[in-house]
């Protein structure tokens, strides 16, 4: 990939958290824990799936859109 991945500091995966403790989320950018997790097959699985999608949204001109 040509571009670095990057992680939203509020992501669904860490709703449960942030909701409880709003102050997390900056803190968790002071510490530097912000980066992608690709520790496991299901997490690697779930950036490559993200990025497919953004290229889709974002980089593939769709015209003509029909939803049957």
């Amino acid at each position: 990939m040509g571009t670095p991945l990057t992680h939203s500091p509020i992501g669904a995966s860490s709703y449960e958290r942030f909701s409880n403790c709003p102050g997390s989320v900056g803190l968790s950018q002071i510490l530097g824990l912000t980066d992608i997790d690709t520790s496991n097959e299901y997490s690697a699985e779930g950036v490559v799936a993200h990025s497919i999608a953004e290229k889709c949204l974002t980089q593939i001109n769709i015209t003509n859109l029909e939803v049957i």
